[in-house]
């Protein structure tokens, strides 16, 4: 009860704080390097009293890399195929991006899949297409292009002037 008591007291601000528990906050003190000269040549050019934090600096591990982190496609190189690809669920996904990353241009064929996975598999593409520095496009109702940037893709607009993505309708 005494030590309940003692507390309660402590807490209202009628008594001191007892820390005579924590005396010591358990860590070791550092020693001081051995060879570090610049500490003592320091403390014999400062005015007594006046102590400024020693700098450290941690140690810097340069990586150099051997290969480029991003092959590419040559930009000249004579466009010998194209794939054609009929998804049947977003599962396909990395098929077309290993086409695509071979600097292959991919025609997606959306039909026969559901809507959902139609979008998600034409967000992956237009990334892909982002992040290799490619182009997405429709070509048709249902089908796109996904080209690297060595090829040029060109189509004509249709009469009625209608652009954008149209989706399969499951």
């Amino acid at each position: 009860m005494p030590g309940t008591m003692r507390k309660f007291m402590e807490y209202l601000s009628f008594a001191e704080p007892q820390d005579d528990l924590y005396e010591t906050d358990g860590y070791d003190e550092p020693e001081p390097r051995r060879g570090d000269d610049r500490s003592e040549d320091r403390s014999a050019h400062e005015p007594a009293g006046r102590t400024e934090p020693r700098e450290r600096h941690a140690e810097v591990t340069h990586i150099n890399r051997l290969a480029p982190a991003r092959q590419e496609a040559p930009v000249d190189a004579e466009l010998s195929r194209i794939v054609t690809m009929r998804p049947t669920s977003y599962n396909d996904a990395p098929a077309v991006g290993d086409a695509y990353r071979s600097g292959t241009p991919v025609i997606l064929n959306m039909d026969g899949i559901s809507e959902a996975d139609a979008r998600r598999l034409i967000d992956f593409s237009a990334g892909l297409a982002m992040a290799l520095g490619g182009v997405l496009e429709k070509v048709a109702p249902g089908a796109f292009i996904l080209a690297p940037r060595s090829v040029a893709v060109s189509h004509q607009q249709e009469e009625s002037g209608r652009s954008g993505f149209d989706f399969p309708r499951a």
